[in-house]
């Protein structure tokens, strides 16, 4: 889907047209979200009452995910999360779900996350129990696995569910797929063991308060923390910028997300600089053509620089063109940001489940 496509589809599900074809729209996908949500509850009403099992690998589990469709910020909170349990001593392993491989057999996360975190057994399968059964063959140093976009893969069980909330549209216009953009109803947010709410410094105080307020009336148990991405450099190459980089130059921004208007306010921030863009549709597998396009949009526009995401460089890069200098191209590095204690909170809530885990296996072997 389109960025333009996207924000049409999101004017019929949000109901903001009123036409007369959006409304038979909206009618036919009700139809079709009662027979999905019937299938999804059901699915988890077996889990839960043990019908389906869940299978068990030898290292505990964190699993970060969503209830939503599209994206809400899962990757830098995933390399958040591997470095911090790094920090602590841990051996991390990651499994994704490798959605839209590249013709090479490596997804754009999957590519992304190698280099972020340097390899580290990031493997990325659709059948997760497979995938973990290769990192611990490959790297029996792992001691613990982070199960990325796994909220939803009961097959894989786990120790702890971290479910992320994008606080732009954190409920999916509380309909499930295809109505909505929930994956499930609303009460399986009753299975997480913590939330963050993403994106929070994009919304008002109130809005943020409402949205935690909706997370406990389903799961008043699992703590709830706020998160901001902020952009905290630029790579050129090998090369490190801070981002004060971006004050003297014009730049041309591109990129293949599922959400690019947040990405384009903040770029926007840099004043007059900011000269255009070019938004591909989510997960876009780039070839030689979009790139020779970019650049010459980018210089018909003014710019000396084309700016995009650490996710669009994973496939960019690939690409013979890539390192033309004439027009180069510089990547963003984003991180999570928690507010107040939350980064401190989350790590020790997920370290004691982590040992919780481990005690009770020693536990069970000397019995």
């Amino acid at each position: 889907m389109s960025a333009s496509l996207s924000k049409v589809a999101r004017t019929v599900l949000s109901g903001e047209d009123r036409s007369a074809r959006a409304t038979m729209l909206r009618g036919m996908m009700r139809v079709a979200e009662v027979g999905y949500a019937a299938g999804v509850g059901v699915r988890n009403l077996m889990y839960a009452r043990g019908v389906l099992g869940m299978r068990r690998v030898g290292v505990p589990v964190v699993s970060v995910g969503n209830i939503t469709t599209g994206g809400t910020g899962k990757t830098p909170v995933v390399r958040w999360l591997v470095e911090q349990l790094r920090g602590v001593g841990y051996r991390p392993g990651v499994l994704i779900r490798g959605y839209k491989r590249a013709a090479g057999g490596v997804s754009d996360e999957q590519a992304m996350l190698e280099e972020m975190l340097e390899g580290g057994g990031v493997h990325a399968e659709a059948d997760r129990g497979a995938g973990a059964k290769k990192v611990l063959a490959e790297h029996p140093e792992v001691d613990v696995l982070v199960l990325d976009d796994g909220f939803q893969h009961r097959r894989m069980g786990r120790e702890f569910d971290l479910v992320l909330v994008d606080g732009r549209e954190p409920f999916g216009y509380r309909h499930v797929l295809p109505r909505g953009l929930l994956r499930e109803p609303m009460r399986g947010l009753g299975r997480a063991d913590a939330f963050v709410i993403t994106h929070s410094d994009e919304i008002a105080e109130r809005e943020q308060r409402a949205i935690e307020e909706e997370l406990r009336s389903h799961n008043a148990a699992a703590p709830v923390y706020r998160a901001r991405h902020v952009q905290t450099g630029l790579r050129a190459g090998e090369q490190w910028l801070e981002m004060g980089k971006l004050g003297g130059r014009r730049f041309y921004a591109a990129a293949g997300i599922g959400r690019p208007e947040g990405l384009e306010r903040k770029l926007a921030q840099f004043g007059a600089g900011y000269c255009g863009h070019r938004w591909f549709e989510d997960h876009h597998d780039y070839g030689e053509e979009d790139l020779a396009a970019v650049r010459r949009e980018a210089k018909a526009a003014g710019a000396d620089v084309v700016i995009v995401t650490e996710k669009d460089w994973a496939k960019i890069r690939r690409l013979a063109g890539a390192g033309d200098d004439r027009m180069p191209i510089w990547r963003l590095e984003m991180r999570i940001a928690f507010e107040g204690q939350g980064e401190s909170g989350l790590l020790e809530f997920v370290c004691t489940t982590i040992e919780k885990k481990r005690a009770d296996e020693r536990t069970e072997q000397r019995c």
